[in-house]
């Protein structure tokens, strides 16, 4: 979760509105976002419970995507990867193009 981290050092978790990605490049790994919110707004508070929905957002040059500031999302590195390993090569795509990132 994003959230206000000099609140948080005094105990309460104060998140944005509106979380927001924005894609540099085509490649790297795909940004989830899980409908999970913090239940409390102290820190320290349990984030027990279902997660109803998740989403996957795939890196695109200029993407843009915006979501409810609340929900946890993160880029796991490790997705990146088992998806890659699924996908075929995109044929003629010059691998100096520069929606490349390093």
């Amino acid at each position: 979760w994003d959230k206000d981290y000099s609140a948080e050092a005094n105990g309460v978790n104060v998140h944005p509105h509106i979380g927001t990605v924005t894609y540099l490049c085509d490649n790297g790994a795909p940004t989830v976002f899980l409908e999970k919110c913090v239940g409390s707004p102290y820190v320290g508070e349990s984030i027990a419970g279902k997660i109803e929905r998740g989403y996957v957002s795939w890196p695109r040059l200029g993407k843009h995507v915006s979501f409810d500031g609340l929900w946890l999302h993160g880029a796991p590195e490790e997705l990146r990867k088992v998806f890659e390993l699924h996908q075929p090569q995109a044929s003629g795509k010059d691998q100096d193009d520069d929606s490349q990132c390093p």
